[in-house]
């Protein structure tokens, strides 16, 4: 805060304006106010409003007060209806009486009422905030009334803002000298200039932004002293002091660490050093600091970090440091669930686990995983069609190193997991995975764009089991030669996999490379609020069809962006769009595995459609729609495009409140969502004869093709996420326009989609 010093001349000003801004409020009588419904003889606050308020928004005031308009969430309003329609019914026990007036009582602080005291705080606050932007001669007074034509009571500051003050002399008093560079840089922050309007919060912010950038080049001692305004009334000018002592230029003198290793294997003496963004002889930097205890924390090793000086030596400038570290439980063994999402489909999968995990296999935070799990595949889809519910069983060893090299500021590590499963693909088919993935997870600066990306070679041997035997039963459900041709089609893509592998012995049945860069600067990765999420990636199975490196051949981009625009307290507008697409390299003689294909649909895409169920078709299918496969080649055929995209508004039902009651808690972790999805999946890999798309859309194709639902939903956040319900319904089927009475355009409320899922859609 700035200290204030003002002329002889002007301090008879002062007293005069401060002895007219206390003057009678026009109050009117509590009996003309409308009382409170379930509280008597209290006054809810209906509307707060201003008057008089030129140079600044009702709604920048608003945040400056603390008395507010009720805000009565949708459980008060329910349960206020109910009591009030049920207090005097006879035959309603009283325990329900009770519970709902509990209930009421808990939820009380959505209420405002009117509290003197607590007006004449928020005159003082508003005066105060005009006063600091060279208003110094603001009058405010207060109304609190009945607003007949609303029927509720109106709280009115009025405001009479008087003259705006200019700034005739800012000058910034650095008490030691400093290299040129430093000192231009310094200046640099000086934006407001004399001449301008006054305004402390900006000037503290030049003053503040220059010893944060003193304490990022050395000056480990910078502060700032004595800031003082001159009021000067007669020129209707301020004048402003501020003294900055940047003391010493430091550098880094020695760094020793100090570890608690609680019986834990200790991290390599290397390890540790080269999570150090500081070295003996540098300029002393406040963000490379906090930086290196970010950098020890992301090893999993310790439960408590911090860096301190421990010694200053005036004769040359330096500061030793100690770094503290302490280390937590390495060891875990355990039976539990689990639960997890896709990247880009954010599919759910659910699971158990029996595991055993070692933070600090072998002295360098190696983190060693082997483990055996038992997973349901797309949790929304299974429970829609529990008959058709996929399963796999897993059996693996992870192994991730967290530091390789350091190139420059970006740090590479690397991940690998050796893994075996068997997964259950429709009826007595299924499908054996060995795989053998390498990734290289790499961090770069977080000044940049996208701070996080990625390196991965993908080695992988695929064998459809049962294929003879599932086949076979298929065909024993034909009734004319077409329905032969047809399953032979939808076969085909397993029957190609399973002859390549028959026949050639394969060593790997597919060999990818993948890149993939993302940027998150939101500010809850659970809960956004505000921030976006952007991700680019890129896979690419670059040989064409061979015994030693596969029968893929083909190349996937996908794009992702999502963004969340911070409303109010309670609630939040996220927004996405999704693309991508495959290039099938060599149509003839190689495949692309399904589980790369696109699938639209389900909890996290299209929401009026069943998890992969939406498809841009190009031509009537009503023939396939018809025979019992169609479901098959639904689910496990997938296309070569996909675009989504999505507009959601979340409404948080509870605002936090300082009463700690378990009911309050739990109410605070709900919220609904009304949502408009769009998108559809195009190109289906359902081929021809000759291994060609049976239906190749034109450029308009995907703009018409575009589907559209709308829905709603409820949310209940958990540590690990918001558990969520949405009901979907098609507002919009693009397939409509080939056959009407299969694909209706709007459907009845009758045709609703269910559909669970583990953390926000997107």
């Amino acid at each position: 805060m700035l200290k204030y010093k003002i002329t002889a001349r002007a301090l008879f000003t002062l007293i005069a304006f401060f002895s007219s801004v206390f003057v009678a409020q026009t109050q009117v009588p509590y009996s003309q106010l409308y009382e409170s419904t379930m509280y008597k003889s209290k006054y809810e606050i209906g509307l707060v409003s201003f008057r008089g308020n030129n140079n600044y928004t009702s709604e920048t005031l608003e945040t400056i007060i603390s008395s507010t308009a009720t805000d009565y969430s949708i459980l008060y309003s329910v349960f206020e209806f109910s009591y009030l329609n049920l207090i005097d019914h006879p035959l309603v026990p009283a325990f329900v009486k009770h519970n709902l007036n509990s209930n009421l009582q808990t939820l009380e602080n959505d209420i405002s009422f009117f509290r003197e005291e607590l007006v004449d705080i928020d005159i003082a606050n508003l005066r105060s905030y005009y006063h600091q932007h060279g208003f110094h001669h603001a009058k405010i007074s207060y109304r609190f009334v009945p607003n007949y034509r609303k029927e509720l009571n109106e709280l009115i500051f009025y405001i009479n803002e008087g003259k705006r003050y200019k700034l005739a002399a800012l000058d910034f008093d650095i008490t030691d000298s400093l290299p040129e560079e430093i000192d231009a840089k310094v200046h640099s922050f000086i934006t407001i200039r004399p001449g301008s309007n006054f305004s402390e919060p900006r000037i503290l912010n030049a003053a503040n932004n220059i010893v944060t950038y003193l304490k990022s080049v050395g000056y480990f001692f910078a502060t700032m002293k004595n800031p003082q305004v001159i009021i000067d009334n007669e020129n209707e000018a301020d004048s402003v002091y501020l003294n900055i002592s940047p003391g010493p230029r430091c550098k880094i003198g020695s760094i020793q660490f100090i570890q608690n290793f609680n019986n834990q294997k200790i991290l390599s003496n290397s390890l540790l050093k080269s999570q150090l963004t500081i070295e003996e002889g540098d300029w002393y930097n406040n963000n490379d600091i906090t930086k290196t205890e970010s950098n020890f924390l992301s090893l999993s090793a310790f439960q408590y970090v911090r860096i301190d000086t421990s010694k200053y030596n005036p004769a040359d400038s330096t500061l030793n440091f100690l770094v503290d570290l302490r280390y937590k439980k390495q060891q875990e063994y355990g039976f539990s669930s689990f639960i997890n999402r896709t990247m880009f489909e954010k599919y759910l999968n659910a699971g158990f686990e029996l595991s055993y995990t070692h933070k600090n296999a072998f002295g360098s935070a190696q983190v060693f995983n082997p483990f055996a799990r038992i997973v349901m595949l797309d949790v929304s889809k299974s429970i829609n069609d529990i008959s058709n519910a996929e399963y796999e069983y897993q059996f693996g060893l992870s192994l991730s190193q967290p530091l390789l090299w350091k190139i420059n500021s970006a740090k590479v590590g690397v991940i690998s997991q050796l893994m075996y499963s068997k997964r259950t693909i429709y009826d007595e088919l299924r499908l054996t995975t060995f795989s053998l993935p390498i990734k290289f997870p790499i961090t770069f600066s977080s000044r940049t764009y996208f701070n996080l990306g990625s390196l991965e070679f993908g080695f992988e041997r695929q064998m459809p089991n049962n294929y003879p035997t599932a086949i076979e039963n298929a065909l024993q459900t034909a009734e004319s030669s077409q329905d032969t041709i047809d399953i032979f089609k939808r076969f085909m893509q397993f029957e190609d996999l399973y002859n390549f592998v028959e026949e050639k012995k394969p060593f790997l049945t597919s060999t990818t490379l993948g890149f993939s860069i993302s940027g998150d600067n939101r500010n809850d990765p659970f809960y956004p609020t505000s921030g976006h999420y952007a991700a680019i990636n890129l896979d690419i199975a670059p040989f064409k069809a061979n015994k030693y490196t596969g029968v893929s051949n083909y190349i996937k981009l996908q794009l992702l962006y999502t963004t969340f625009l911070n409303l109010s307290p309670k609630s939040v507008l996220a927004l996405k769009i999704r693309g991508g697409h495959i290039f099938w390299m060599d149509r003839s003689n190689s495949l692309v595995p399904y589980d790369r294909q696109f699938f639209a649909g389900g909890a996290n895409s299209v929401r009026g459609w069943a998890s992969r169920r939406l498809r841009y078709f190009g031509v009537s299918q009503r023939d396939a729609v018809e025979n019992e496969y169609f479901h098959f080649t639904e689910d496990f055929i997938g296309s070569t495009s996909i675009i989504e995209g999505s507009f959601e508004w979340r409404y948080k039902l509870v605002t936090p409140s300082r009463r700690n009651t378990t009911f309050q808690q739990y109410l605070e972790g709900i919220s609904l969502a009304f949502f408009i999805d769009y998108g559809n999946a195009y190109q289906w890999f359902y081929y021809s004869d000759d291994k060609d798309y049976t239906y190749k859309p034109k450029l308009i194709d995907y703009l018409k093709g575009l589907a559209v639902a709308y829905g709603a939903g409820i949310r209940y956040d958990t540590p690990v996420g918001a558990i969520r319900l949405d009901l979907g319904w098609k507002l919009y089927d693009p397939n409509s326009q080939f056959d009407p009475d299969l694909y209706p355009a709007v459907g009845k409320l009758s045709d609703i989609q269910f559909h669970i899922g583990l953390g926000t859609p997107f």
